[in-house]
């Protein structure tokens, strides 16, 4: 091979990969944006009553004053001033959905068990470590967005991971009550809201 073939073919390589950029990236990352593109205009009343009046929140309830995720520490933030409560979903082993930061409960209870491996029945026995003599137990997500719709508190929900029937059962809990302008749905992983999305345009979502 000559010195010029060799050249030409090293010009010719350069000129495909420049086409291929110019070309078929754009086509590309249309193609992705489709696909990955979630409608938010039927949120967007839902976000705007969301914040509206909106003063203080209070993150896990009130953890300095009752254990914290507990309705006790709901209710310790409510009293406080807060207008809205954040706190962590997790799911148990039979499907329960309930209220808990960590994939454990040693570091809030007084057992130690993965809340992912442990049925309902379990988890529901253990006592939350008390916090300025306040005693609590785990709440369920049911219990939790009933007491919060009773006493007219908004939530953010913070997914603690990524599983389709824990969203799709958020999804319902939400739609059944219709409280979309009440709630906002939060994770650290992106494709949590991605995903609730595409379940329910009308929830309002966050990456934090």
């Amino acid at each position: 091979m000559t010195l010029t073939t060799l050249t030409f073919l090293m010009i010719l390589g350069r000129c495909t990969i420049l086409i291929y950029l110019v070309f078929c990236v754009p086509i590309l990352l249309t193609i992705l944006f489709f696909i990955f593109k979630n409608d938010t205009s039927l949120s967007n009343s839902n976000r705007e009553l969301f914040f509206k009046n909106f003063n203080f929140g209070g993150h896990r309830g009130s953890p300095e004053k009752a254990p914290e995720n507990s309705i006790q520490s709901f209710a310790k933030a409510k009293e406080d001033g807060c207008d809205l409560v954040e706190f962590d979903i997790h799911m148990s082993s039979d499907g329960v959905a309930l209220i808990m930061h960590d994939d454990t409960t040693g570091r809030t209870g007084n057992l130690n068990l993965k809340v992912e491996e442990t049925k309902w029945e379990h988890l529901e026995g253990i006592d939350l470590k008390p916090v300025s003599n306040v005693t609590a137990k785990i709440p369920t997500l049911i219990e939790t967005i009933d007491w919060c719709v009773e006493n007219g508190m908004k939530m953010l929900f913070d997914m603690k991971n990524d599983n389709l029937i824990l969203m799709e059962m958020v999804a319902e809990e939400i739609k059944k009550r219709n409280i979309y302008d009440r709630v906002m749905v939060s994770s650290f992983n992106p494709i949590v809201p991605w995903r609730l999305k595409k379940i329910d345009p009308r929830i309002i979502t966050g990456v934090h």
